[in-house]
């Protein structure tokens, strides 16, 4: 095992401990806090309202910690596991140009990916939010607009992804041309990173208050 894998390793253990550290203590506050309306509200939100609250983030934040373990373990085979490399290896199959080619599989990667967190989705939505009495979402609504989304996705990041490939082949052939390819790659990660975290659809920072009459 070289140093690169161990500090991937590594790396990726630490993120998971402080992110379930930060989770643990965010369903601990509110929990300490659930039977006392912060007094700046107390004129404007009922104690049931205030307790549904409590009650609605801390199952949010419950599902959010399973997430985290399974974005853990789907990263460990998507790198470590070889699972980026199986599916570059269907698009190597195919007769396609190498822009074209790395376009098809940056695109197809995001997209397994999405489908993998879709029984999050799922359930948050379905589940407890319908618990709560929050969920207006139907089903056929639901579908709509993750199809939406993945055509969104596609329109947006088509063009892009092939653009920042083609600013990358022109540049890394080139001395100096290390630092606008890297850019590149930073910029394409972080379209799909937000575009991934902008689709889930169980946040847990939203508390769901209803206001006192």
């Amino acid at each position: 095992m070289n140093w690169i894998t161990v500090l991937f390793a590594t790396t990726l253990i630490l993120n998971l401990v402080i992110e379930l550290w930060l989770n643990i203590k965010n369903q601990f506050h509110i929990g300490t806090h659930r039977n006392q309306v912060p007094e700046d509200f107390q004129s404007v939100v009922t104690e049931e309202a205030h307790h549904k609250a409590a009650d609605y983030s801390r199952a949010k934040l419950q599902l959010s910690r399973f997430v985290l373990f399974f974005d853990a373990a789907v990263l460990l085979f998507m790198t470590l596991g070889g699972g980026f490399q199986e599916i570059y290896n269907y698009w190597l199959a195919t007769d396609l140009s190498p822009i074209w080619r790395d376009v098809g599989f940056l695109l197809s990667t995001f997209w397994f990916l999405s489908l993998l967190h879709l029984p999050f989705a799922i359930i948050s939505t379905f589940k407890i939010e319908e618990a709560f009495g929050f969920n207006k979402m139907t089903v056929g609504k639901f579908i709509s607009d993750l199809v939406k989304q993945w055509l969104l996705g596609l329109i947006i990041g088509l063009p892009l992804a092939w653009a920042v490939l083609s600013i990358m082949n022109a540049y890394f052939d080139r001395p100096g041309g290390f630092i606008p390819g890297c850019f590149g790659w930073r910029s394409t990660c972080c379209y799909f990173g937000l575009t991934r975290n902008g689709s889930r659809r169980f946040s847990t920072s939203s508390p769901r208050w209803k206001t006192a009459k």
